[in-house]
């Protein structure tokens, strides 16, 4: 019995983001430059129903 033959494909290195405040996502979110799921994609998190959809002020406007 020996051992296993080592692994021949690397796992792909993570880019390392800066974090940011979450006042910034909040007002980006607010002025209808970012949606909830893009946020939740910056942190790794899955999409959730719903959330594409733009917000002004908090409120969901359909453009």
């Amino acid at each position: 019995m020996g051992y296993a033959a080592r692994p021949t494909v690397k796992a792909p290195k993570v880019p390392k983001k800066e974090p940011m405040n979450p006042n910034e996502f909040a007002g980006l979110m607010q002025k209808g430059m970012l949606t909830i799921n893009e946020v939740r994609g910056y942190h790794g998190l899955s999409s959730i129903d719903g959330g594409d959809s733009v917000l002004f002020n908090g409120r969901n406007n359909k453009c």
